[in-house]
């Protein structure tokens, strides 16, 4: 865990130690030292379109004992308001990236501008609409969210047609809906067909088959941080944060080297300034 800096804390510790060297070379080896802090996130305006185009395919799912058949797609998103951000802009999605819905009953619209009111780190946070049909808004507490990470950081790359992203969106909503990670448990909330689970090749088994890794914490899967894009008027959507811009080991390393001679440097100027 980092230490817990307070402001003041941090500007001493930086004043009294790197902060002497006054050199422009000083200056650009604390800045690869540095960490980049986040960014908080803001509105977000983009157009998306689906993989394979609009003629998507449909699964099956039996909620709170209700059946219902809802179409898929792996979304592709291209913002349409950076270049540059402007004030109260989202700075933490990328120009292109990939999204899946959260909520059923809400549209998206392929191929139009979309407007998202809210771009929210996953953890913590709330749909703006009832997931599944009758359900509440979906919260994605640390389970939730860690589940959806192992998802997406373990399978979201093998969704690669709208087969496989069909079975990859029916494990997001088995994730948001649901608590215990599986689609075979017919006593659950949300669980496939039988018959669907009976067909090795459908969503649902492929799904199922992604799912039981998940939910294995034995496995080791990565765990790539999430994004809530959020509006009461459009899908919400999940999509994965850009991984944050730490510095190269070799960097570090030429940085750390670098360190005795800026010394020196500094030592010289110092005495030249006192003769």
């Amino acid at each position: 865990m980092s230490p817990d800096f307070g402001a003041s804390d941090f500007g001493t510790f930086w004043g009294g130690t790197l902060v002497r060297f006054r050199s422009t070379a000083a200056l650009l080896a604390l800045s690869v030292m540095m960490p980049v802090s986040a960014v908080k996130a803001g509105t977000i305006t983009a157009s998306y379109s689906a993989l394979g185009g609009t003629n998507f395919e449909h699964v099956s799912m039996i909620y709170a004992g209700n059946s219902y058949s809802f179409a898929t797609s792996k979304d592709f998103g291209t913002r349409s308001d950076d270049g540059p951000a402007g004030p109260g802009v989202d700075t933490l999605v990328t120009h292109h990236f990939v999204a899946y819905c959260v909520e059923i009953d809400q549209n998206l619209y392929i191929g139009q501008s979309n407007f998202h009111a809210d771009v929210l780190p996953l953890l913590g946070s709330t749909t703006q609409l009832g997931g599944a049909p009758g359900s509440g808004p979906v919260v994605f507490d640390a389970t939730r969210t860690l589940m959806m990470e192992r998802l997406w950081g373990g399978f979201e790359l093998m969704a690669v047609d709208k087969h496989t992203a069909a079975a990859f969106q029916l494990a997001v909503w088995e994730i948001a809906f649901d608590d215990d990670q599986t689609l075979a448990n017919n006593g659950s909330l949300l669980h496939a067909p039988a018959v669907d689970l009976g067909d090795a090749l459908s969503a649902a088994s492929i799904a199922e088959g992604w799912l039981s890794q998940v939910r294995d914490l034995n496995i080791m899967l990565d765990t790539p941080s999430l994004l809530l894009l959020t509006d009461p008027f459009v899908q919400d959507l999940i999509a994965v944060a850009p991984a944050p811009n730490i510095p190269e080991p070799s960097s570090l390393v030429l940085a750390l080297l670098g360190a005795p001679a800026l010394a020196a440097f500094i030592r010289r100027r110092r005495r030249r300034r006192g003769r």
